[in-house]
């Protein structure tokens, strides 16, 4: 999939260190999930059917059963009790990061990003002088607003700020548990797709949305945006065959990898890719204008 993977090159020089829990610990308003089994990834006979789906669209234009053959095979976890973000984090909740330690984002320090954008009619990806959290589409811009989900936020940044608050990145496993609940649904909210209602995807309004605009679009346990707005990192290193040999309980994916796992799909993308478990992977160090996170924390 081309989706964010031409940003591949944007590799920190090094990553700056956050002492855990040395910000404000943001326990309040945060989803419990329960200790307990489900089922993750996708059959066969479901990828295949999401494949033609994907093939269809021409989604991303992409490798579509390499991508959905990640999402393979259907397999059970069980995990033991968490919180998650209820919300993705926002502009405002970054600032106060940054201004309490002074951290510098990965795209400020090479002073770039890559940015989707739609141009002479045709979407795609350019690398753009000046785009950082605070000027997410280049130089010149400016953020939404206080409560938009914070973008161009690397994989190093977003570790950051959450040990910052004293928590974690969730593991794939724990991401999907909370999306998708133990019945297996597709989306965050159910089965039916209606991007319109229930998130802020496919384009419908071809920018971020406040976190969590969409109420009607809340997980089984409650979490919101899990579909759609902006991609969201999770702790776990890419491996296309992990779940094949993944541990049965509280996995944390492969030891070792040169991508980090995203997750939920973004205000651009389509039904296809905002599928639940449906998972994409870049460095570390990359980051654009689609994808920010939450953060998580053990224990009940």
């Amino acid at each position: 999939m081309t989706a964010l993977c031409c940003v591949a090159a944007l590799l920190p020089a090094c990553a700056q260190t956050t002492q855990q829990g040395e910000g404000p610990r943001k326990m309040e308003d945060m989803i419990h999930v329960p200790a307990g089994w489900f089922w993750m990834g996708l059959s066969a006979d479901a990828s295949r059917q999401f494949v033609a789906a994907c093939t269809r669209e021409r989604e991303e234009g992409e490798d579509c059963p390499g991508w959905f053959q990640a999402t393979e095979p259907r397999h059970r976890v069980w995990l033991g009790a968490f919180r998650l973000d209820r919300h993705e984090v926002s502009n405002a909740d970054f600032r106060q990061f940054v201004q309490a330690t002074g951290h510098v984002t990965d795209a400020e320090r090479e002073n770039r990003g890559a940015v989707r954008r739609e141009q002479d009619g045709t979407w795609g990806w350019f690398m753009v002088d000046g785009a950082t959290w605070r000027s997410p589409q280049g130089a010149g811009s400016d953020i939404e607003a206080d409560d938009h989900p914070v973008l161009q936020v690397s994989w190093h940044d977003a570790l950051a700020y959450c040990r910052w608050v004293g928590k974690q990145l969730p593991t794939e496993a724990q991401w999907e548990k909370a999306a998708r609940g133990t019945d297996e649904r597709l989306y965050a909210w159910g089965n039916d797709w209606n991007a319109a209602r229930h998130s802020n995807s496919a384009k419908s309004v071809a920018r971020t949305r406040p976190v969590g605009h969409y109420p009607s679009g809340a997980s089984p346990y409650g979490a919101l945006d899990m579909t759609g707005n902006v991609w969201e990192w999770v702790a776990d290193w890419f491996a296309p065959d992990y779940y094949a040999v993944s541990e049965t309980r509280n996995p944390h994916g492969p030891a070792q990898g040169s991508s980090r796992v995203l997750r939920g799909g973004s205000w651009h993308h389509s039904s296809v890719i905002s599928l639940a478990a449906y998972r994409i992977h870049q460095p570390p160090g990359a980051r654009n204008n689609l994808a920010g996170f939450r953060c998580a924390a053990s224990g009940a």
